[in-house]
């Protein structure tokens, strides 16, 4: 297991994910709201069972079952959250390990809704996780 910064919660007893209340679930995935939202109706889809990593070398990571259902939960997750708060485009981002931007050791995925007035840079999305590389023209 890789050494983590003084911000890794990386604990399965009291993790603050598997606590939270859902708004949707399926066989294998939850959907829970971000206590700390980037933009309005921010939310996660984790799965159900605790796993550490979304992939890794070891069993700490997704099972065959959730890698399975992955897609068609990502697809009906995001349309609950657009049904929900009405959004122009969606981000959904997935960091995986600490230098990633992963802070809670739990595997989990980010929806974001987008709206045109959020205050947010659209232009190159994700990519902009470098800002100085996000800018292109394709």
């Amino acid at each position: 297991m890789p050494t983590h910064g003084p911000d890794y919660i990386e604990k399965r007893d009291g993790c603050p994910l598997c606590q939270r209340g859902h708004i949707w679930e399926s066989a294998h995935w939850r959907l829970i709201m971000d206590w700390r939202p980037v933009t309005l109706g921010h939310a996660l889809l984790i799965p159900r069972e605790h796993r550490d990593w979304m992939v890794s070398k070891d069993s700490s990571g997704l099972t065959t079952g959730e890698l399975d259902d992955l897609g068609p939960a990502l697809s009906a997750a995001i349309r609950t959250i657009a049904g929900l708060y009405g959004v122009d485009a969606m981000n959904v981002g997935i960091n995986i390990g600490e230098t990633a931007g992963q802070s809670i050791g739990h595997a989990h995925i980010h929806i974001m809704p987008r709206r045109i007035d959020d205050g947010g840079v659209g232009r190159g999305g994700v990519r902009r996780v470098f800002p100085e590389r996000g800018g292109y023209t394709p």
